[in-house]
């Protein structure tokens, strides 16, 4: 246990992000309270929207598009180009973090969205247009790290991947929104955003807040 919590977080408490005077911020029963709030409200709006239902629905909707159209092998190409791409550039963030010491970072939202738009592009149905529509939220989060960027502490190395990853993630979603003849643009509505929205609520209140 004492080397998985050196890999973790022992780098992120040697640079002083977080750690105990971090944590006394806030209280546990705090942190508690309102995650399981959070949580009510979350299944209650999956309940109200009809999340399932919707989803099984516009997932059918879109398979159903992807069926009609003809091959696209120099699109599929890029796909896997881009795809395989970004999966290095994944793959050498989580290398550096397990090198720092700060792997528990890996779990972050613009990791997360990364390795999301990684499987959208290595996807080649209708799973991919699903994810790149209903995560488009996530990239205001990976917008704000650019416009307030926090790079203290961060090697020469880590500071690149940090903009390479970010810039990435800024720009995949249009490419994955106007693939397919633009199939993705096309089923982009206020049911995929508050989807998208919910999306990246839940992680937040499971992983992150506590």
């Amino acid at each position: 246990m004492d080397y998985v919590y050196e890999v973790f977080v022992g780098g992120a408490i040697r640079r002083e992000w977080g750690g105990p005077a971090c944590k006394a911020t806030i209280p546990l029963n705090v942190h508690i309270a309102e995650t399981v709030g959070w949580l009510i409200f979350l299944l209650a709006v999956y309940k109200a929207f009809n999340f399932r239902f919707k989803i099984f629905e516009l997932h059918r909707a879109i398979a159903k598009d992807i069926a009609l159209m003809p091959a696209r092998n120099y699109g599929r190409t890029i796909d896997l180009f881009l795809g395989l791409l970004t999966l290095g550039v994944y793959i050498l963030l989580a290398f550096l973090k397990f090198e720092s010491s700060t792997f528990v970072f890996m779990f972050q939202p613009c990791h997360m969205t990364l390795l999301i738009q990684i499987v959208a592009l290595l996807s080649n149905d209708s799973l991919g247009v699903m994810l790149t529509i209903c995560t488009l939220p996530y990239s205001a989060g990976t917008l704000l790290a650019i416009l307030l960027p926090n790079t203290v502490g961060m090697t020469q190395l880590e500071v690149f991947t940090f903009w390479l990853e970010h810039y990435l993630a800024q720009v995949l979603p249009i490419y994955l929104l106007t693939r397919w003849n633009f199939i993705g643009l096309k089923y982009v509505n206020w049911f995929t955003i508050v989807c998208g929205i919910w999306a990246l609520t839940l992680p937040h209140w499971i992983l992150f807040e506590v």
